[in-house]
């Protein structure tokens, strides 16, 4: 691995850089007094991180068409602006108040505005197609993004806070 080499001022400089709390795992880890080894061992960690970006990918895609297919099954085609899907959104902003019986969850997430996520990723395709449209009226009824627009441009994080909405409503 290629060590990066810094005199003892631009250490420090870097060290302050990343946060006294997160510098001090790393130079904790190397013994705690050689910085350059911590340098050494953060910028492995960096590297390390980033070989899991080509996984991460690939299985973030696969889990998001998994679930569009799924949620289209059950829903439709336009799952999220599907009524019944519509309904267990706002079931999760909204949540039926628990039995007496029911335990609590240990970590129960925070309810999740599913409905407004969609809507925004919605209205800046719709934008994105208008703008693409110009004044060309073969491209101006292409103006509403399709299903398959509204599921790509929904990040990593909207699908995570479905599986959360939908344990939220199945611990109730």
């Amino acid at each position: 691995m290629a060590r990066f080499r810094y005199d003892s001022q631009t250490d420090a400089a870097l060290a302050r850089t990343l946060s006294e709390s997160r510098f001090d795992v790393y130079l904790t880890t190397v013994g705690g007094l050689d910085v350059q080894a911590a340098i050494d061992l953060y910028v492995w960690n960096l590297r390390l991180g980033s070989s899991f970006y080509g996984a991460l990918a690939i299985f973030e895609v696969t889990l998001r068409n998994a679930l569009h297919h799924a949620l289209t099954e059950l829903y439709g085609a336009h799952w999220f602006n599907s009524p019944r899907f519509v309904a267990m959104a706002r079931a999760v902003l909204d949540p039926r108040p628990r039995p007496v019986r029911s335990p609590e969850p240990k970590h129960a997430p925070e309810p999740t505005d599913l409905l407004r996520d969609i809507a925004k990723v919605e209205e800046r395709l719709t934008r994105e197609l208008q703008n693409k449209a110009g004044e060309s009226p073969a491209e101006v009824s292409r103006l509403a993004p399709t299903a398959d627009d509204v599921v790509a441009a929904l990040d990593f994080g909207y699908w995570t806070n479905l599986f959360n909405a939908i344990w939220t409503l199945h611990s109730s």
